[in-house]
């Protein structure tokens, strides 16, 4: 057996593998068949500080470098990527480059990891699991070393002092502010509340109290920040800096999904700034929701209607936490049986602790002027307050979905009632197992909207993770339910099993299959596939012909590096794809493989 050639310094082992020069910080990893435990600390220790390369393949031995190649590259590709999105508190975007050097004689896989610093109001990054105590770590001397106090308090602050609604906007200048706009928030203010100082404010302090207007440190010019824009800018203005930045409310007759435009029904989109289409979205979805009086002696009151609650918090949520610097529009989809709220950005909350006390703030500002006027609540109570309102009408309980893939956060409201004749009728087939009321609620949801996960449980239930955990696993192991192919951590859940999830009533878009055709007509109307969807499309296109990554990435209207990383690293890790060629060979293709396997 030949013994692997040893480089006596990092240095030399870079200059062989052609990296020189490429990144200051370079950490090495033997990996041979599986990812070391420890890699998630040094990916977050590089989003942490500056950010850094990791080698997986080489090993380090008493200060001399080995390529040892790795055994099985595709397993290892497929655990780093997927847990780039699940391992850490926030999806980390690397660089997943495949290196194949000959080292005497023989061929060994490496792969070369970027990991991009985060930006500041992403930090701290941390491993998930193990919390921001124990799991955050920054670099220090090449080595990745854990997070004590002094760092985490300089992490909120830093992140504290910039965030996206923060950032100036350099196009933009003061005179192009709508005065209407900012009167009208000065009266929702007052009308809140009368003795906010801020009211005595000229508009110039105001603007600055509230973060819309920023002086940059070194900088003599004052500048108006993405808030500012947002919330008091012209429609001008607005349509000029944020070109994307509407509200579709589109009608779709049925239940499913339609491809072509003029095939659903009716729709308008919202445009300006934020105080506008706020009020103007939710006047129009109230049309057709009449509002509850009671009758007192002399008097007629007009009473909160709960699905009213419900629709102004998930507004109010969407607009509030959306991600501005992702060029799309916010959609409110109206079904027959059910109404869609999805906008782009995902929760910052562990999707596990949704519905749970507490929020974390992708636009502060915004949200600071949305609570100021009585728009939003700053204990992180809006998911909540949609769950409550729907479970006082008896309606099926909302769902949200955060999803890392299209970077969106949707929320669906169902029509339906929560266990009705039917439903009962439906759970009578399992009197002799002697369900209890919790896990037939847990059970009816699943029916309904075709999944259920631990969140949902608690919402449903009002109880805690552990037993929810516990009560979801007993029904897994009566064969009611089965698991996510994810097994365990953030982002399992559950779906009835084949011999009951014929009885399942609802059909949407997420669950139906469409043609060749249909996902590409959806894609030239610019929409966003599902990652489901996305698969499958790819998997169609390469059972065509070999397509490269680039040619993938030019019809999914998607950066090249994500693609591969995303879905085409998973594909052919799960078999249902395999490459034409070397793997570092930029012109390598991807063949779908007969069967699947």
């Amino acid at each position: 057996m030949t013994t692997p050639e040893a480089y006596a310094s990092l240095d030399e082992l870079l200059r062989f593998v052609g990296l020189v020069g490429e990144h200051g910080q370079v950490e090495c990893k033997e990996s041979a068949w599986q990812l070391p435990k420890d890699v998630w600390e040094t990916v977050a220790a590089f989003a942490n500080t500056g950010g850094g390369t990791i080698l997986l393949g080489v090993a380090e031995r008493g200060g001399q470098f080995e390529i040892a190649g790795l055994v099985d590259a595709a397993k290892v590709q497929h655990d780093l990527v997927n847990g780039l999105r699940q391992m850490l508190n926030v999806p980390i975007v690397a660089q997943v480059d495949p290196l194949v050097v000959n080292v005497s004689g023989q061929e060994r896989v490496l792969f070369n990891v970027y990991v991009p610093e985060a930006v500041p109001y992403q930090k701290p990054v941390y491993i998930r699991n193990l919390g921001l105590d124990k799991g955050c770590y920054r670099r220090v001397g090449g080595h990745d070393m854990p997070c004590t106090e002094e760092d985490l308090v300089r992490f909120f602050q830093d992140r504290a002092l910039i965030s996206p609604d923060m950032l100036p906007v350099p196009m933009a200048r003061r005179a192009e502010l709508d005065s209407g706009q900012i009167r009208a928030f000065r009266q929702l203010l007052a009308t809140q509340n009368p003795a906010n100082l801020v009211l005595a404010y000229d508009d110039d302090d105001l603007l600055r109290a509230y973060g819309a207007f920023i002086q940059p440190k070194g900088d003599s010019e004052w500048l108006l920040t993405v808030a500012g824009v947002l919330m008091f800018g012209t429609p001008e203005l607005i349509q000029r800096c944020f070109p994307v930045f509407r509200v579709d409310l589109i009608e779709v007759e049925g239940t499913e999904w339609v491809t072509a435009s003029s095939e659903r029904g009716a729709g308008r989109g919202f445009q300006g700034p934020l105080l506008e289409v706020t009020r103007e979205l939710l006047r129009v979805l109230r049309q057709e929701i009449p509002e509850r009086f009671a009758l007192r002696p002399g008097e007629t009151q007009r009473m909160a209607d709960p699905m009213h609650v419900a629709l102004r918090e998930a507004i109010h949520n969407a607009l509030m936490h959306q991600d501005y610097r992702i060029h799309r529009p916010t959609q409110v989809r109206r079904f027959a049986d059910r109404l869609e709220i999805e906008n782009p950005g995902t929760s910052l909350r562990d999707p596990d602790r949704l519905g749970e006390p507490g929020s974390e703030l992708r636009n502060p500002r915004i949200a600071q002027m949305f609570y100021e006027i009585g728009w939003a609540e700053q204990k992180g109570t809006g998911i909540r307050a949609m769950q409550q309102a729907m479970a006082e009408l008896g309606l099926t309980p909302p769902a949200f979905e955060s999803d890392p893939q299209d970077r969106a956060f949707r929320v669906t409201f169902y029509r339906h009632h929560f266990m009705d004749r039917d439903d009962l009728a439906w759970l009578d087939q399992f009197r002799t197992l002697a369900l209890s009321t919790e896990e037939q609620k847990t059970l009816v949801y699943a029916r309904k909207t075709g999944r259920v996960d631990n969140a949902v449980y608690r919402s449903l239930n009002r109880t805690d993770t552990l037993t929810a955990s516990r009560s979801l696993t007993r029904l897994e192991g009566l064969g009611l339910l089965q698991r996510s192919e994810q097994r365990r951590g953030p982002g399992v859940f559950y779906t009835l099993t084949a011999g009951q999830a014929g009885a399942t009533s609802k059909v949407t878009s997420h669950t139906a299959s469409k043609t060749q055709a249909e996902l590409l007509t959806l894609l030239g109307e610019g929409k966003r596939l599902s990652r489901a969807d996305t698969e499958t499309l790819i998997l169609m296109l390469c059972a065509e012909a070999p397509r490269p990554a680039r040619e993938l990435a030019d019809i999914l209207h998607r950066n090249v590096d994500y693609v591969r990383n995303a879905y085409l690293s998973d594909l052919v890790g799960s078999g249902q794809l395999q490459l034409t060629g070397l793997p570092n060979d930029p012109n390598v293709a991807y063949q779908a493989r007969a069967g699947g396997q």
